[in-house]
C-alpha cells in the first residue's frame, strides 16, 4: 500500500495508537458478556499472541527465502540452474531486453563504452534484466546463462604478479586467490541478505504492509533538536573521516536529470527517480513551497545472487589515497607529471594548488569572482573547502617525499619514484588512521579487543588471505556516516595565532575555491584545529539537513541526513533491530525495550513517526543509542565500524605492517613509518604554519598544547637511499 500524503500517514499512526488490545476487547465486553465470549476472545487473544511471537522471531532471523539463497560467493554464482531453466531464462531474457529498450529503461546513459563508469551504465541494463527474470523465476540467475557481454562485466579478466613490489591502481590483485576482492568497480559486501519488498528491488515496507515513513519527515522530527554538548574533537577529526570516506567509498551515479524526479507527469520521470516529499510546514521547504526534492537510486549492479539488486563501489576498499591517485589507471594518468615521480600541480602565487578540472566548467565559480575546480583522484574533492585543503595537502606530501627520494637516489626513473612515494604516503595515511583517527572513536581498551592496535616494536604478522576486505553496506551507507551529526554550522578562519578571524556558513564553502586561490588555506586548516566537533547523536545541523550543496544563487539545498536514509533503503538495508542481533546485542521486544538503549524522549519521537519498532531504519536507530563505553557512538555502530576497520588491515597483502611481502618496509623504514603523524603532515605541508598541537584531531588543551613544529618529529627518508630499482 503506498502512502500518497503525510497526512495519510499520520491517521495511520492515529489509527493504530487508538486501536490497542485493550479498547478492542473492552468494546466486545460491553456488547457480549457472557462466559462463552470470554472464552472466545482469550482464545483469539492467545493465538493472536502465538502469532506475533512467531512472526517477530521471523522477521528478525531475516526469513526471507528463495531456493538459491545458499549462494554465498563468486564461484557458487555460475553453475545450479538446470536445463529447463536455461531455456526458459533465453527467452525472459530476450522478452526482459525488448521490453527495457521499448520503455527506455535507464535510456539517459546505457552506452557501450570504454570507460569505467561506462561500464557501470552497461552493467545496470544486465542487472535490470536479470531483475526481470528473477521476479518470474523465483529464484537466482546462474552466471554462466547470462550473455557474454555481462559475464565480462560481473568477472574481468585479470593477470597478477605474485612478486609484485606495488599495489595496483585499481586495488586488483592483491588477494592471489581471490584476485578482485577490494577492487575498484566490484560490488559491495553484505554483510545481511537486503530486505527489498519483493526480494529483487523494490524498496522496504513496514511489517504493516504500507510505507515506510518519508525520509525528509522523518528528518525534520529525529534530527533538527541538538541535545549534546559539542564534543573535544576538531573539525579536522570530521573532516580527515570524510577525506577517508572518500578513499573507501562512492557509489556510481545515475545517468540522468533528477530535477525531472518531481514532475507531476510519471512519463517524464528517469526510471531510477524516487522522490523526498517535503511535509506542508517543512522549516526549510515550507517558505518557499518546494514540495519535492528529485532523488536517483544507485545503478543497479550484480552480485552473489544475480536477479537481487546490488550496488558497486567505485573507488577501491582498501585504504591506499585512491582518492589522491585515482581508482583506475585512466584517472591516475590524467594527475601524473611524469617527471620525477610527481603528481600535477597549478602554482598560483607560488603556491602549488591542484591541477583545475576543466570539465566542471563554471561549477566553482564564487559571489567574489570566478574560479577553476580542482582535479584530484576523487571528484568530490570539490564539494567543500576543508576537503579541498585535505586533498591539496596529501598532494603536496606525495611531492615533497618525490623530491627528497629524488636526492637521496638520483638514479631513480619516474616510475620507481612515484610508486615509492605513492608506497609511502598510503603508509602514512593507514598509520595515521589506526594510529590517530580510530583513537577518537575507540579508546584503549576497545581498539585492543577489535584488533586494531598498532604495536611500534614489530611487524605485524597477521594478514588473513581468508578475510574479504570489501566494504559492506552497513558500513558503507549507516554506521560510516555517523560523521554527518559532527557537522558544525559554520567554517571557522584563523589567524597565525589561533584567533578567530572569520565565520563562514557551510553553504558558503560548497564548490567554493576562493580561499585556496587567495592564501586562505592556512587559514582554513587553523580553523578545523580550533573548532570542537559537535559530539555524535541524532542532531544534524541545518547547514546539511536542507542547505546542502546550496550556492550562493539558490535559497535552498539538499537534505543529506533524508537523502542518507533513503539510500539506505534504496540499498535494502535491513532495519534496525536486524543490525542488533547480528552484532549479538539484545533485541528490544517493545517500545519500552527501547528506552534501555536510548533517552526515553528520543524513543517516543521513534514511536510517533514509525508504526512499528520492527521499521526503525539503521541510521535513525543507530545514531540514537546511547555511546558505548569507550567508544564515541552507540553499540551497534561501534560493532559495524569496527569489523569494516578490522578487515580493511588483516584483508590488505599490502597493509604496511606486514612482513614476508615483496613490498614490506624493512624494520628500520617501517620504524620511520611509527614517526609519521597528522601534525607533521600539517607542518610539512601548509604554506607557513609552524605552531601547531601534537594532536590534531583534539582540541588544544594542556594535555594537548600548541607547539613549535620543530617539536613534531619528523620521517627520516634517508633510510630509502640506494634501493636498488
Amino acid at each position: 500500500m503506498e502512502i500518497e500524503s503525510l497526512e495519510e500517514y499520520r491517521s495511520l499512526l492515529r489509527r493504530r495508537n487508538e486501536a490497542t488490545l485493550f479498547q478492542r476487547i473492552k468494546h466486545i465486553w460491553t456488547v457480549k458478556s457472557t462466559e462463552r465470549n470470554m472464552i472466545i476472545i482469550i482464545l483469539v487473544c492467545l493465538i493472536v499472541g502465538i502469532a506475533v511471537l512467531v512472526s517477530k522471531k521471523v522477521f528478525l532471523e531475516n526469513y526471507i527465502t528463495d531456493d538459491t539463497d545458499y549462494i554465498e560467493d563468486e564461484e557458487s554464482m555460475w553453475n545450479y540452474n538446470d536445463t529447463d531453466d536455461k531455456e526458459m531464462f533465453k527467452n525472459l531474457w530476450m522478452t526482459a531486453n525488448e521490453t527495457l529498450l521499448i520503455q527506455k529503461v535507464q535510456s539517459e546513459g546505457i552506452r557501450k563504452g570504454k570507460s569505467e563508469d561506462d561500464k557501470v551504465q552497461e552493467l545496470a541494463r544486465c542487472a535490470l534484466i536479470s531483475e526481470y527474470v528473477k521476479r518470474i523465476l523465483k529464484k537466482c540467475i546462474s552466471l554462466d546463462i547470462l550473455p557474454e557481454e555481462c559475464r565480462q562485466l560481473v568477472r574481468k579478466p585479470l593477470n597478477c604478479s605474485s612478486e609484485s613490489r606495488y599495489r595496483t591502481i585499481d586495488g586488483s590483485c592483491n588477494n592471489l586467490n581471490h584476485l578482485e576482492w577490494g577492487m575498484s568497480y566490484v560490488t559491495f559486501n553484505r554483510w545481511l541478505k537486503p530486505t527489498f519488498a519483493d526480494d529483487v528491488s523494490l524498496l522496504r515496507q513496514s511489517v504493516h504492509g504500507v510505507s515506510l515513513p518519508p525520509v525528509r519527515y522523518l528528518s525534520v522530527q529525529l534530527f533538527s533538536h541538538k541535545m549534546l554538548p559539542d564534543s573535544n574533537a576538531t573539525m579536522l577529526f570530521t573532516h580527515f573521516g570524510l577525506f577517508l570516506d572518500h578513499d573507501i567509498v562512492q557509489v556510481g551515479q545515475t545517468r540522468g536529470n533528477y530535477s525531472n524526479c518531481c514532475e507531476k507527469d510519471p512519463k517524464l520521470h528517469h526510471p531510477a527517480c524516487l522522490q523526498i516529499k517535503n511535509p506542508p510546514a517543512d522549516p526549510v521547504y515550507g517558505p518557499i513551497n518546494v514540495t519535492c526534492k528529485g532523488f536517483m537510486r544507485s545503478p543497479p549492479a550484480i552480485g552473489t545472487c544475480p536477479g537481487r539488486r546490488e550496488q558497486q563501489n567505485r573507488m577501491t576498499a582498501f585504504i591506499d589515497a585512491s582518492d589522491v591517485y585515482g581508482p583506475t589507471n585512466k584517472e591516475t594518468v590524467k594527475l601524473r607529471k611524469y617527471k620525477r615521480g610527481l603528481l600535477k600541480v597549478n602554482v598560483v602565487n607560488n603556491t602549488p594548488l591542484l591541477p583545475t578540472n576543466k570539465n566542471l566548467g563554471n561549477s566553482c565559480n564564487a559571489k567574489d569572482g570566478n574560479y577553476s575546480c580542482f582535479l584530484s583522484g576523487d571528484v568530490r574533492v570539490n564539494l567543500l573547502m576543508p576537503l579541498m585543503v585535505l586533498h591539496t595537502l596529501w598532494m603536496r606530501e606525495h611531492n615533497r617525499i618525490a623530491e627528497e627520494f629524488h636526492s637521496f637516489n638520483p638514479e631513480w626513473n619516474d616510475e620507481t619514484l612515484f610508486q615509492e612515494s605513492r608506497r609511502l604516503l598510503i603508509a602514512e595515511l593507514q598509520h595515521i588512521t589506526c594510529r590517530e583517527f580510530l583513537p577518537v572513536l575507540f579508546d584503549f581498551q576497545k581498539r585492543k579487543q577489535f584488533g586494531l592496535l598498532i604495536d611500534d616494536t614489530e611487524y605485524y604478522d597477521s594478514y588473513d588471505d581468508t578475510m574479504n576486505p570489501g566494504i559492506h553496506h552497513g558500513f558503507s551507507t549507516a554506521a560510516f556516516r555517523f560523521g554527518h551529526s559532527l557537522v558544525q554550522d559554520n567554517v571557522e578562519l584563523r589567524d597565525e595565532n589561533y584567533e578567530l578571524r572569520e565565520e563562514l556558513s557551510l553553504r558558503d564553502t560548497y564548490l567554493n575555491p576562493s580561499l585556496l586561490y587567495n592564501g586562505g588555506l592556512d587559514d582554513v586548516i587553523r580553523g578545523m584545529l580550533g573548532q570542537k566537533a559537535q559530539d555524535v547523536h541524532r542532531y544534524t545541523s541545518e547547514e546539511i539537513r536542507g542547505r546542502l550543496m546550496q550556492r550562493y544563487f539558490q535559497n535552498h539545498g539538499f537534505d543529506l541526513t533524508a537523502m542518507s536514509i533513503e539510500r539506505g533503503r534504496d540499498h535494502g538495508i535491513p532495519p534496525y533491530l536486524y543490525w542488533r542481533k547480528f552484532c549479538n546485542l539484545p533485541i528490544p521486544n517493545s517500545w519500552e525495550d527501547l528506552y534501555q538503549f536510548m533517552k526515553k524522549e528520543y524513543v517516543d519521537s521513534l514511536r510517533n513517526v514509525y508504526l512499528s519498532i520492527e521499521d526503525i531504519d539503521l541510521i535513525p536507530g543507530g545514531l540514537g543509542e546511547y555511546h558505548e563505553e569507550g567508544s564515541l557512538v552507540g553499540p551497534t555502530y561501534t560493532c559495524l565500524i569496527s569489523k569494516q576497520f578490522l578487515a580493511l588491515r588483516r584483508g590488505d597483502r599490502f597493509w604496511f605492517e606486514n612482513p614476508n611481502q615483496p613490498g614490506s618496509f624493512t624494520k628500520d623504514q617501517l620504524k620511520e613509518v611509527y614517526k609519521s603523524s597528522f601534525a607533521r603532515i600539517l607542518c610539512d605541508n601548509s604554506d607557513d604554519l609552524y605552531r601547531i598541537q601534537k594532536y590534531p584531531f583534539f582540541i588544544p588543551s594542556k594535555e594537548n598544547p600548541i607547539v613549535s613544529c620543530e617539536e613534531i618529529a619528523k620521517v627520516d627518508l634517508s633510510q630509502w637511499t640506494e634501493y636498488s630499482s
